[in-house]
């Protein structure tokens, strides 16, 4: 046998380098991994920083025995969806399994986007929270919390659904949302108003029973502008919400107060005709804003009625309260009929003239604080708020003496004195009736004496006033007792402050504080009786003030003339307590007058309020009105119709308090510029030459520039140098009936209007005032076919080009132009195609409107967002159709227009594996996306809404989307399923999912990056088994 040497040739060693290598290059790639953190990944979902119009949040509580009609409100808030412009998120509790897989849970989930028409059972896009109390105002304020952050919006409506109780629940504070899995525990309405306060909202709307008593619209006076709640039992299935947010997504840029009028309107189209007297329906809209007037009247009325308190005042208020039963008969009443019937029984002779007039004054109050109002057929006699008034003392609760507004109305007062047939409780009431907090202290007037304060042992006396930094102030009380009573002071931010001189006698305690320790412009005084026993005292206030320059205009004698200032901003003035500023001026005939007072909103200066006068040939002041508000600015406008040139005459006081203020007064005037009559089509004024700029143009009314266009003309119209706001419209008056093309209203006062026309027409240039009238203007018009302006490839394709004209675009194509006027392209689907239509351009130079017509141009749906992108979806039948494409608030704008026919969207991902924790890699998402979520196979889940990034594709071509990157860490080794879940914007559902498997110590790649891998190195260890194998075969030979 012939032996070979035990060596290795050149060959052997080319074939193992080969093999290291592969082995090499294998375990490098199986190895290559991205760090991530390990705390990423757990239910964090991704904020849109895109803000809404609205974000509507609905805490559904149905962990009791409305959980059917919970079920039907989620159903019917599915019919809507989210929208770009109104976001739907729910927080959702149930009571108990259903039938079926689809119901075979019963804890509390978190749906952080309503999706339309998806069935929710079954979607991945909730949140499981497990079993939360919705009883615990924590589990509120968390809902809450997590929906602005992830949703801001302008404004935010808060929906609270499930059972409601009045003022006293057992021993309890009334409230609602009972929790059956929780001991029933539920949302007392102080617990409600400490959330709401920390976390207020636009719009508070209670789908619950009884809610509109007169003592929450006062609790919740700081947590909303606007306040929706019924007063009677919500029968049937409650507030059909699905339709007031089909209303308000058709109409995105309603106020609050609108959105609280469509409410009502909804409800009361719902049950209008319902006519079943166990059934009363009745739904309320409060305007918050109105607290402070409903509150001064309710305070007066109780006040004047304990003050006459006797038998026979006692049973006419008790006929009244039978006459206006609420629907806890025992326990409540509607306010508005009670005292209707109280004024109603005063009339004529009678002794109690001011409980009739407080009476009469709480009516107008309530009508003032209503938006709107529905009550059913048998529901006459509730008139939209109830009002705590238990029909005998052994229905009273102790507890209502506990609310804030039960106290500062002096309603709980009036109810014992009621009771007792007396007047005797009136030794309760001093002027300042339970100020015993710095939140609710009155404001005091200097240099004005105080008497008769009632002190008590258990109560302090709490009251504030202005002061100006570096004047001193002194303070008196004196008190027909033994002076024995503890005297204090405070700065704005309740600091304490000793005064620099403190003298105490028998009788009177006096304290002054120096110019220089004064560095503050707001103090309270707080007086705490250290007597066993009720006691009254007096005291007085003396603070130097500076008033401003026009003082002393306190009567119309002295008011300052103020004609030379009319149109500009009076500065510098000063409301002091007690001390009214008066001003005059002279009007044309038939001028409107608008007054403008802008004063600083802060409740510690306090409001003013402005009455107008016309002042007659005899100098006397004859009322029109008087005007105030809460806010910061306060706004009115009145026409001089008295045919003749007059006098008015202002007069600005403060009921609560110093405040500093801006006073404007300026008119619209009736005169007209030199082309008036030129109000219509038929007296408008012929433009021949060209270009032809009208300087000192008035717009009162309307004003009309007729002319002809010609065929292939660029029509320029250009206002400069104009006050206020006015509007721009093009009309066509060649058609049968005038025409309105265009309307150009930007915000500014300067327009500019370019119109292209292939036709030619006769047309009319109208220029509107906005609001006020009167607007003073210049004007530039220019017309023909060689003005320098170019427009796209495709135009003449505007409204005055006929369907056949306008340019085709097929499905699948792009078309870019440029928005000089309105563009116009038809195409044709021969097939039911759910189409997709996207226009795409820079929004920093202005925005376009989007629409998608019928052939007839009929509106199917239209987009405004005024982002990047404006998209349209909709399900069309075989037909002819147009896209309409119009700028906004500027012009020349160029973009791209894309339309597209049905086709599955590309969805895929590659995931990094480092351990326990894996990272997102690749990922691939439709163009039409509007809302995607990672499933991480452990219960955990990752959200992204693109309205935030403006992520949306303008092709087929896959895309990377804003998921790339994110990570994710699993508590313990396993096998999961990742799935990508894609939401279509018409409510498709895509996903794509992959099989991985995670281990401590495990450095893996798996998805379309991590088999290349694998392969690798089985190639490198079947090449090192082959290398093996022959050398040992050599050997053997």
């Amino acid at each position: 046998m012939l032996k070979m040497k035990n060596t290795i040739n050149k060959k052997h060693i080319f074939f193992i380098l080969l093999t290291i290598f592969i082995l090499f290059t294998g375990f490098m790639n199986f190895h290559i991994s991205s760090t991530i953190d390990a705390n990423n990944g757990n239910n964090n979902l991704q904020s849109s920083t895109l803000l809404r119009k609205w974000t509507i949040m609905v805490y559904l509580d149905g962990d009791n025995n409305v959980e059917d009609i919970a079920f039907d409100e989620m159903r019917a808030l599915e019919q809507i969806g989210s929208t770009p412009n109104v976001h739907i998120c729910v927080l959702y509790d149930r009571a108990h399994y259903g039938e079926g897989e689809k119901y075979n849970w019963s804890n509390t989930r978190y749906f952080p986007y309503i999706i339309k028409d998806n069935d929710w059972y079954t979607s991945s896009w909730y949140i499981d929270m497990g079993e939360l109390n919705m009883g615990d105002p924590a589990t509120l304020e968390m809902f809450i919390n997590m929906a602005k952050t992830q949703y801001p919006a302008e404004r935010y409506g808060l929906v609270l659904f499930d059972h409601g109780a009045h003022e006293i629940f057992g021993d309890n504070l009334g409230g609602m949302c009972w929790d059956e899995s929780n001991s029933y525990d539920f949302l007392r309405i102080d617990e409600i108003v400490g959330v709401l306060e920390a976390n207020p909202v636009d719009i508070l709307i209670m789908e619950a029973c009884t809610m509109a008593s007169a003592t929450y619209y006062a609790e919740l006076r700081d947590c909303c502008d606007v306040y929706v709640a019924s007063e009677n039992t919500m029968w049937g299935d409650n507030l059909p919400m699905h339709e007031v947010l089909k209303g308000l997504n058709a109409n995105p840029l309603m106020n609050t107060e609108e959105l609280g009028a469509l409410c009502v309107e909804k409800y009361e189209e719902k049950y209008e005709n319902t006519i079943n007297y166990d059934c009363q329906f009745t739904l309320t809209a409060f305007r918050m804003s109105e607290y402070q007037n409903f509150f001064t009247a309710l305070y007066q009325l109780s006040n004047q009625m304990i003050h006459k308190m006797d038998s026979e005042l006692q049973n006419i208020i008790n006929i009244s309260r039978g006459a206006s039963n609420g629907p806890d008969y025992r326990r409540q009443v509607d306010l508005k009929t009670f005292a209707t019937w109280l004024n109603s029984s005063l009339s004529g002779e009678s002794p109690f003239p001011l409980v009739r007039q407080y009476a009469e004054d709480l009516i107008d109050a309530i009508n003032n604080m209503m938006i709107a109002e529905f009550h059913s057929f048998y529901s006459l006699k509730y008139r939209g708020v109830s009002l705590y008034f238990p029909q005998n003392s052994s229905f009273y609760g102790s507890h209502f003496g506990n609310y804030s507004f039960a106290q500062w109305s002096t309603w709980d007062a009036f109810l014992h004195a009621f009771y007792a047939g007396t007047n005797a409780y009136e030794a309760l009431l001093d002027q300042f009736y339970n100020n015993n907090d710095f939140s609710i202290s009155p404001i005091l007037n200097s240099n004005k004496e105080y008497t008769n304060q009632f002190a008590t042992p258990d109560q302090s006396d709490f009251y504030r006033a202005h002061s100006t930094i570096g004047k001193g102030f002194k303070f008196t009380l004196r008190s027909p007792h033994a002076v024995d009573f503890d005297l204090k002071f405070y700065n704005r931010t309740h600091s304490f402050r000793s005064p620099d001189s403190y003298q105490k006698t028998s009788n009177t305690i006096h304290v002054e504080f120096n110019d220089a320790s004064v560095d503050f412009d707001l103090f309270y005084i707080n007086v705490t009786s250290r007597f066993d026993f009720n006691t009254t005292y007096d005291f007085e206030l003396h603070v130097p003030v500076e008033d401003d320059v026009y003082e002393e205009n306190d009567v119309y004698e002295n008011a300052t003339d103020i004609n030379t200032l009319l149109g500009t901003e009076i500065t510098a003035l000063k409301g002091l307590d007690g001390d009214p500023d008066w001003y005059n001026f002279t009007v044309d005939a038939n001028d409107v007058i608008n007054i403008t007072l802008s004063y600083k909103d802060d409740r510690y200066y306090g409001y003013p309020i402005l009455y107008l006068y016309y002042v007659d040939a005899s100098k006397n002041c004859n009322y029109i009105g008087s005007f105030d508000d809460t806010g910061d600015i306060l706004s009115i406008q009145y026409v001089n119709d008295n045919g003749v040139a007059a006098e008015y005459a202002i007069c600005v006081e403060n009921y609560r308090g110093t405040f500093p203020y801006t006073l404007t007064v300026d008119l619209d005037y009736s005169s007209d510029d030199s082309y008036e009559q030129d109000d219509d089509f038929q007296s408008a004024n012929q433009i021949t030459v060209l270009p032809i700029t009208y300087t000192n143009l008035i717009a009162y009314d309307a004003d009309c520039f007729n002319f002809t266009l010609s065929p292939g003309d660029w029509l320029n119209v250009t206002t400069r140098g104009t006050e206020r706001d006015i509007a721009l419209e093009l009309w066509n008056l060649s058609a049968p009936t005038p025409i309105k093309l265009r309307q150009v209203n930007k915000i500014g006062p300067d327009e500019t209007l370019i119109y292209y026309t292939a036709q030619g027409f006769n047309a009319s240039l109208k220029i509107k005032p906005v609001g006020q009238r009167g607007c003073k203007y210049n004007l530039k018009v220019n017309f023909g076919s060689n003005l320098g302006f170019t427009d796209d490839v495709y135009e003449e394709n505007d409204f005055d080009t006929t369907y056949d004209d306008l340019p085709l675009i097929n499905l699948e194509e792009n078309a870019t132009g440029t928005a000089y006027d309105e563009d116009l392209f038809r195409f044709n689907v021969t097939s039911v195609t759910n189409l997709g239509v996207q226009l795409k351009f820079n929004n920093s130079y202005g925005f376009l409107n989007l629409s998608l017509l019928y052939e007839n141009g009929s509106l199917i749906e239209s987009s405004l967002t005024t982002i990047t992108n404006e998209y349209v979806v909709e399900n069309l039948a075989p037909g002819n159709y147009s896209v309409l494409i119009k700028y906004i608030n500027s012009f020349g704008i160029e973009y791209n227009l894309s339309l597209y026919s049905n086709g599955a969207p590309a969805v895929d991902f590659s995931l990094r594996i480092n351990g326990l924790s894996v990272t997102l890699e690749g990922s691939i998402i439709s163009r039409w996306s509007t809302f995607s979520s990672i499933d991480w196979g452990d219960g955990s889940h990752e959200f992204w809404d693109p309205y935030g990034s403006n992520n949306v594709s303008t092709s087929y071509i896959p895309r990377t989307s804003a998921l790339e990157g994110l990570s994710h860490s699993y508590n313990i080794s396993g096998t999961y399923n990742v799935t990508i879940d894609v939401l279509e914007v018409d409510g498709d559902h895509w996903t794509t999912s992959r099989l991985i498997k995670v281990s401590i110590g495990t450095t893996s790649e798996f998805g379309v990056f991590g088999y290349p891998s694998i392969l690798l190195i089985g190639f490198g260890i079947l090449g090192t088994i082959i290398v093996i194998w022959r050398y040992q075969k050599r050997k053997i030979d």
